[in-house]
């Protein structure tokens, strides 16, 4: 009998280790609505009101806003450049990552290593303009493991 409550115990202790540590992805809108922390109300607000903010677009470059930026926004095309802005802005805390086509997708490169980055990262939104369903954002976000990062997808396309 002691056998089987140490196995049960081992047993329930490692069910809840790997429920921690698993990484969470949520659908924008319903993030949105259930947002009650201090935490998740930031990320909130940074992705719902104006940011000083930087726009990566076609691999360029434009800093909008004066004070230090804590918003990026990129394309796929412009990935590769956005390891050198985190470098380069350490306020960065919200990553919003727009494809425009399905075909882009054998280009999106997230590393646990650029996510890594930025000590002020929250959240990553990956916004796709063409349908996508849930199982391919959770391929798209699998290489990165960071548990302290937000990671949230929304389909938007546009008419």
């Amino acid at each position: 009998m002691k056998t089987i409550n140490k196995l049960v115990g081992i047993l329930l202790i490692s069910m809840s280790v790997s429920v921690t540590y698993a990484q969470q992805i949520s659908e924008y809108g319903a993030y949105l609505k259930s947002a009650t922390s201090a935490e998740s109300q930031r990320i909130v607000d940074l992705s719902s009101s104006i940011q000083p903010a930087i726009y990566l677009e076609r691999g360029a470059e434009k800093v909008i806003g004066t004070a230090a930026p804590t918003f990026i926004m990129c394309d796929v095309s412009s990935i590769s450049n956005l390891s050198k802005v985190l470098n380069k802005y350490s306020t960065i805390e919200l990553i919003e990552l727009r494809i425009k086509e399905s075909s882009e997708l054998s280009s999106l490169n997230l590393t646990n290593e650029l996510v890594n980055t930025s000590s002020a990262l929250k959240a990553i939104i990956i916004r796709a303009e063409y349908p996508v369903s849930e199982s391919e954002f959770r391929n798209m976000f699998k290489s990165i493991p960071n548990k302290k990062i937000t990671l949230l997808y929304e389909v938007s396309i546009p008419h």
